[in-house]
């Protein structure tokens, strides 16, 4: 996909702003905030979906893949991370809302993404996706046959971190070993996140928690991958799936920094044990 022109954002309330990053086309940062204090809230990389929130003092880290992540019959993995293009941009009221399209697997996919004026410590965005064709999916892997929403994230020691835990409805649960699965089988929850914190890779500052919730349950599960040692590298993933197409479905996401993780200072009441060089997705 090439890059391309941004469509103008009509100035209805003088608080959102956003722009192409020099040299970097394929990441949309998105400003909230009038002349004297505005600061970039969120990023969109058009060249995969990647969606970030993060508060005007808080860290980046932990992503939202927005596109969906399909596992084709007697494929070898995951289709994950295609790009999107940008239809439309318009205040909504208080809101900024993005209008985009993107395909994957032979599936056309159209989102909406409502990102809700920020507070202090906490940011909201409104996701609505609808989809449209076939695809045969893999039967044999069906909580990661058709993964609707997936966080992606960091974590490769109690000290080196974008997430800290995993949660799943009221339940804590630690970043296991590399090469291990964080839920699985799948669970039945409206709400799961990844739980950020204060390390020494976000020098002072916070990494958000990022929680996403279903207006249902559906099936979570979560896997940590090997780490290739970046700390800028993702391994860590958590994902609501279905083993089939789903044609619409909508979710909200919240990012919230309140400082209250730091490193080393939080220790999960179940799950696997966390900090023992936990992945980056």
């Amino acid at each position: 996909m090439k890059h391309q022109t941004l469509v103008p954002l009509p100035d209805t309330t003088g608080l959102w702003s956003i722009h192409q990053k020099p040299k970097h086309p394929t990441i949309v940062e998105i400003v909230y905030g009038d002349e004297k204090g505005k600061a970039q809230i969120a990023a969109l990389h058009t060249k995969s979906s990647y969606f970030r929130m993060t508060c005007v003092n808080g860290a980046w880290g932990t992503s939202v893949v927005l596109m969906p992540v399909v596992w084709l019959h007697r494929y070898d993995g995951p289709m994950q991370g295609a790009a999107i293009r940008i239809m439309s941009v318009e205040n909504c009221d208080e809101a900024l809302c993005i209008e985009f399209t993107g395909k994957i697997a032979g599936l056309a996919v159209v989102g909406g993404l409502r990102i809700l004026p920020p507070s202090e410590t906490g940011i909201q965005a409104l996701v609505s996706i609808s989809v449209s064709g076939d695809a045969i999916l893999d039967d044999t892997h069906w909580d990661e046959a058709f993964k609707l929403v997936m966080l992606s994230s960091m974590h490769l020691s109690d000290d080196i971190f974008d997430t800290h835990h995993a949660t799943l409805g009221s339940d804590t649960i630690g970043i296991p070993v590399p090469n291990s699965w964080i839920i699985h089988p799948a669970r039945q929850a409206s709400t799961f996140g990844l739980a950020g914190g204060t390390s020494t890779w976000q020098r002072g500052r916070t990494a958000p928690t990022v929680t996403i919730e279903f207006p249902n349950p559906v099936a979570i599960a979560g896997y940590v991958a090997f780490p290739d040692h970046r700390a800028n590298s993702d391994h860590v993933a958590l994902w609501a799936a279905t083993p089939s197409v789903v044609r619409d479905w909508s979710y909200r996401i919240t990012a919230t920094v309140d400082g209250s993780l730091r490193a080393a200072g939080i220790h999960p009441t179940s799950g696997g044990p966390a900090g023992q060089h936990g992945p980056p997705s």
